[in-house]
């Protein structure tokens, strides 16, 4: 089972709790609430020296920007993470404590601040995996063994669900570590190696730990309301399936680019895994209500596994593929289950659902003729960076669901002193880098005839080209 509990710090602020619950919020509250969630943290830090209310904004989503290098998300992480390394988190603390009062009481603070290490753990791990960018925090003590950890007899209920957790976060960076283990290239990722073998060994393990994780808890009689039970069950189903969904991208890759005789699995694993992220979202997430009230994290991977499917629309899987209209039918019933959960014009479903439509019209609204052979001659773009990092961060740009022509600003004319270490962004080329977030390279808003970010800057070289994830597109080849 790998759900990541809601929240950790449990005296943090009465209006998280209004945020969370099923109490319906007037929309013109919800981003008052949602900045002063923003707000305590800082407030807190200040006053007890505990670091734990700095993930506040990552369970509540750091809201909306007009441009990607606003987006705190990343920044803000890092940052919880070096305070709690400042307050030595890390550290194991191998004394426990008599059995008083006292002792119980700091035995209690030590697993609280073991459980806050290794929820930096997960969040590290999970925004590395999700942005194809470096994580910070290494496998110590209280990582390899939160196994343990959460047998405590201080433990709580939600503690197996972080342990399990944790666990899939290690194998997953595990098996992208192998996959970026080329030391002779630029980009690391392995050429050479049998991603068949790989990714079922690595699959292999994932899976065997999710029923081991399931055997456990229902062996030790976990006491969760009806509703936190089926959220647990619908949570680790979709962690699992998005999960092997990342690593089957890029088994599909490698057959695309050098062995075409495994193309018919890894399309299977991937069109299955993104099929299901997506079905789970439209039938069961969404319509329970769980949904409305997830971090910004699992709108980031319900848009990538749609993306997914729109990318698998293609030529080259066409004898895979039975019904392609009923792939388009299911990724804008998701469209639409985001709108439909919005609580106002700026909540995150429905900046994801405006980017989902936008997706669909830049990749279906053209001629048959244009598609497969050119798909990069009109959308010369690579990975859209849509999380809580991309199209805004947490929140995004408003992106209209209909596109008209895509056109590109000419930049022959720029002369670059630094041209020779132009590597592209994440939105595309940098326009500026003596600035902090460096500048990129904005595009005519008047195209769209409106402000914001137009889907020209939005996706960039090899977008539709590459099957893998967001995150890894950039970089993928040398």
């Amino acid at each position: 089972m790998f759900p990541l509990p809601i929240s950790f710090d449990y005296d943090m602020c009465s209006c998280k709790q209004v945020l969370r619950s099923k109490t319906r919020v007037a929309p013109s509250a919800y981003g008052t609430i949602q900045e002063a969630c923003i707000q305590c943290p800082s407030e807190r830090i200040q006053i007890r020296g505990n670091c734990s209310g700095v993930f506040t904004p990552h369970d509540v989503g750091l809201g909306a920007v007009e441009r990607y290098e606003q987006d705190k998300t990343w920044l803000l992480l890092g940052m919880a993470i070096r305070m709690a390394t400042d307050l030595n988190l890390h550290r194991k603390t191998a004394v426990h404590g008599q059995d008083t009062q006292e002792g119980h009481t700091r035995d209690l603070e030590v697993h609280n601040r073991e459980r806050t290490w290794i929820f930096c753990f997960c969040l590290d791990r999970s925004h590395s995996a999700l942005m194809g960018k470096p994580y910070t925090i290494k496998e110590d003590f209280i990582i390899r063994n939160a196994d343990g950890w959460c047998r405590s007899p201080v433990a709580i209920s939600s503690d197996w669900s972080i342990a399990a957790y944790a666990e899939l976060q290690r194998i997953l960076s595990r098996s992208l570590d192998f996959l970026y283990s080329k030391a002779d290239s630029a980009s690391g990722l392995q050429t050479s190696c049998d991603y068949l073998l790989v990714v079922k060994t690595f699959e292999s393990q994932i899976q065997e730990s999710s029923l081991r994780w399931m055997r456990e808890e229902a062996s030790h009689g976990m006491h969760d309301s009806a509703a936190m039970a089926e959220y647990k069950v619908l949570i680790s189903q979709f962690y699992l399936n998005y999960v092997l969904l990342v690593l089957n991208s890029f088994g599909l890759q490698n057959a695309l680019e050098r062995s075409p005789i495994e193309m018919g699995h890894f399309f299977a694993r991937c069109h299955t895994c993104a099929t299901a992220c997506a079905t789970l979202v439209r039938d069961r997430l969404g319509p329970s209500g769980f949904l409305k009230y997830s971090p910004d994290s699992h709108f980031v991977q319900t848009s990538y596994a749609v993306l997914t499917l729109l990318k698998l629309i293609r030529p080259e899987f066409s004898a895979y593929i039975d019904d392609e209209q009923k792939t388009i039918s299911l990724i804008k019933d998701v469209a639409d289950m985001l709108e439909s959960i919005s609580v106002n014009s700026t909540h995150t479903p429905v900046l994801y659902s405006s980017f989902i439509r936008a997706l669909i019209a830049a990749r279906l609204d053209r001629p048959a003729a244009e598609q497969g052979t050119h798909i990069s001659d009109r959308l010369d773009g690579g990975e859209s960076h849509v999380n809580g990092t991309g199209i805004g961060g947490s929140g995004g740009a408003d992106v209209s669901s209909s596109i008209p022509k895509v056109h590109f600003q000419d930049t022959t004319d720029i002369i670059d002193p630094l041209s020779e270490f132009g590597f592209e962004g994440e939105m595309g080329p940098v326009a500026d880098m003596s600035t902090f977030p460096p500048t990129n390279v904005m595009e005519d808003p008047t195209a769209y005839g409106g402000n914001g970010m137009t889907m020209d800057s939005i996706l960039s070289s090899n977008f539709w080209d590459s099957v893998l994830v967001p995150g890894y597109s950039s970089f993928e080849t040398d």
